[in-house]
């Protein structure tokens, strides 16, 4: 299924749209739609595409693994979390962490990136979510 064309049911019963009962999972789900929010304005992809089944191109997979290394790294959410939340594989989600580390070697992609992290912080700060700059044990960010 092309990443443009999602069903509406798809987009009602997703996880990280549609919360389950416990507490840790709506809380978790809101750090995601706040990361959501950040990489839709960086990369100019949809949340839905980047949450949607389909890989997508090199540049929607891209803005998706920016999206999960800025969910583990700056808003501490554990790899298993994370991809229940996002509906992927927790070794997905580990890949995606260490590909956006080796991107950091690239001066302006590092900024960018940082500049994010502590956005993203400072916001969740202010909804007075508990956070850390680093990730949850998983592996070091």
């Amino acid at each position: 299924m092309p990443a443009q064309v999602l069903k509406r049911q798809y987009r009602r019963k997703h996880p990280a749209i549609d919360v389950g009962a416990h507490p840790r999972d709506a809380q978790n789900a809101r750090k995601i739609r706040l990361v959501l929010s950040s990489v839709e304005l960086a990369f100019h992809a949809q949340a839905l595409h980047l949450l949607g089944p389909s890989r997508g191109g090199r540049h929607l997979a891209r803005a998706r693994q920016t999206m999960q290394y800025l969910a583990h790294c700056a808003l501490s959410i554990s790899y298993a979390d994370l991809a229940l939340l996002t509906q992927r594989d927790r070794t997905s989600i580990a890949h995606a962490c260490r590909t956006v580390e080796n991107l950091r070697d690239d001066p302006q992609f590092d900024k960018a990136l940082y500049f994010m992290e502590l956005a993203l912080v400072l916001m969740a700060q202010t909804t007075n979510e508990p956070n850390h700059m680093h990730g949850s044990g998983d592996e070091p960010c």
